[in-house]
Order: C-alpha cells, then sequence, then structure tokens
C-alpha cells in the first residue's frame, strides 16, 4: 500500500479514535487535504464506499457520535470543494442530520465548515483542489432543500435548518446574495422559530449585504 494510503486510513482512524479532542479534529482536517487532492481512480472509489457506508450506518437521527459527524463534515468539504461526483451524495448524509435532536445542531454548523475557508487547510495558498463557484452551486443545490425541510421539521429542530441556510447565504457573493435575497425574503415570511434562530439568520443577511 503506497504511503499516502497508510497516512490516509492513519487519519481516519485517529479523527474517531483518538482520545484527544484536538488531535481527532486536526486529523479530520489533514484526511480532508489528502482527499481533496487524490487521484479520483477507483483506490478512491472504493474508499469513499467505504466511508459512505460507515456514515450511513454510523450516523442516524438517535445517534450521539460526534467523533464521526466531524469527520463526515471535513470529508464532505474536501469533496464539494473540487466538485468530486460523489460529494452530492455525502451532503445529503450531512442535512439528513439536520432533522435530528442530537446532532442537528451540529450539522448546521457543518454546512459552515463546508463553505468556509480556512487559513490552515483547504485554501488557495496550500493549492486546494477548488472548483470555481463551488460555493454558489452548493447554495443553487441544496437551498429549497432547505426551505422545505424546514417547513417540514419538527418544533424542536427547525432551527437548525435556518442555521444552515444562514450559512449558505453568507458564503455567498455580494452579487448573488443580493439577486436570491427576494426569493429568500418571501420563503422567509411564513416561518415561525425561536427569535434568538431568526436574529441569527437576519444578522447573516445584513452583514453579508451591507459590509
Amino acid at each position: 500500500m503506497p504511503d499516502i494510503q497508510k497516512y490516509r486510513e492513519l487519519l481516519t482512524d485517529l479523527s474517531l479514535r483518538s482520545s484527544h479532542d484536538y488531535t481527532r479534529s486536526e486529523s479530520a482536517k489533514c484526511l480532508a487535504g489528502i482527499l481533496n487532492k487524490a487521484p479520483d481512480d477507483e483506490e478512491m472509489a472504493v474508499y469513499l464506499q467505504q466511508r459512505r457506508d460507515f456514515y450511513v450506518q454510523t450516523l442516524t437521527s438517535t445517534s450521539t457520535d460526534t467523533s464521526c459527524l466531524q469527520q463526515c463534515v471535513w470529508v464532505t468539504k474536501a469533496l464539494v470543494m473540487r466538485g468530486h461526483k460523489e460529494a452530492n451524495k455525502f451532503v445529503n448524509i450531512l442535512l439528513g442530520l439536520l432533522d435530528s435532536e442530537f446532532l442537528g445542531d451540529r450539522a448546521a454548523e457543518g454546512v459552515g465548515v463546508v463553505l468556509t475557508v480556512y487559513e490552515d487547510v483547504l485554501n488557495p495558498s496550500m493549492h486546494a483542489n477548488i472548483r470555481m463557484l463551488y460555493k454558489q452551486r452548493f447554495f443553487t443545490e441544496n437551498s429549497s432543500r432547505l426551505t422545505e425541510g424546514f417547513q417540514n421539521a419538527s418544533a424542536g429542530t427547525k432551527k437548525n435548518y435556518l442555521i444552515a441556510l444562514s450559512h449558505c447565504l453568507q458564503s455567498l457573493p455580494k452579487s448573488v446574495l443580493v439577486r436570491e435575497l427576494p426569493q429568500v425574503i418571501i420563503d422567509c415570511k411564513f416561518w415561525m422559530a425561536k427569535k434568538k434562530t431568526l436574529f441569527h439568520l437576519q444578522r447573516t443577511l445584513c452583514t453579508s449585504v451591507y459590509q
């Protein structure tokens, strides 16, 4: 097995099983860096299928496995940024957890991780594999699902959809946000949620438009 594959397997294990929070977090980031640049070959396909099967089995609506979710978020980020053909399957797992009373809030913040540029990993200066307009694509492909999901969600998980949507909006360029904002407002006007969640969305919109 090539050294890079051994390193990938080590990071996969560390990001799940280490007893040290920082080690798990940094291992997940390093794993994402490897997957973002890995050749899109059969070996990669097998690995991604294994990860996806593991996430589907582990990250159920009653799961409390935050380490598994953290790894899933960073793997999803690596694939979304490069525009990988399997990315949507991992996005579906992440968004599917917004209904979870146990992991829903972390999944919502995970959307922010997927769309945020970090200084220590997966950025242009580190020569990350970044597809043009990937943030806009993410919004276009998932905004309707988020608004519809909110309308059908339980009272306890509605805020997760709003937070995820606010992260999507915050990631958009100002010119795109101004174009999309009227429809978002129309979709939002019937929403009923906790004041702090609505404030979070309002603050995001105002910051993005006027900064």
